[in-house]
């Protein structure tokens, strides 16, 4: 899984964040409000209480457990969706990352070239194995 590190807020770079997780054997990604990806996260360490889940569902999960199986978090329902491509994308680099991985670019080198075609996708570009 790979990932780029900027966070944009009203279309100016804020800051650099850590996107990819580990949580429980496997990783967990997400685009869209850092706040919404990085309680996921938490609540996923926690233990996933669905009492406890969070309240903001802006952004999108993708959770790739220890096996390598890709599930995406879908944040309004909590309903999470087995994923059977190879390989996913999301975020604003997505469509050229997609591209990329689909003629033959690891997850790592896709980031690498949508960062240079998509306005929003900044290094540096972080590279995380299961």
């Amino acid at each position: 899984m790979a990932c780029d590190s900027s966070c944009w807020v009203d279309g100016v770079l804020q800051h650099r964040v850590q996107k990819i997780h580990r949580v429980g054997g496997g990783l967990v990604g997400f685009a869209g409000s850092i706040a919404y990806g990085l309680a996921i996260v938490e609540w996923l360490k926690d233990g996933a209480d669905d009492e406890q889940y969070p309240k903001e569902k802006d952004g999108t999960v993708i959770i790739v457990d220890s096996h390598g199986r890709i599930s995406a978090l879908e944040a309004e329902s909590k309903t999470v969706c087995r994923i059977r491509d190879k390989f996913v994308a999301i975020g604003s680099g997505s469509a050229v990352a997609l591209g990329a991985m689909a003629a033959g670019a690891t997850a790592y080198e896709a980031v690498k070239i949508a960062s240079r075609f998509d306005a929003y996708t900044r290094g540096p570009i972080k590279a995380y194995q299961i």
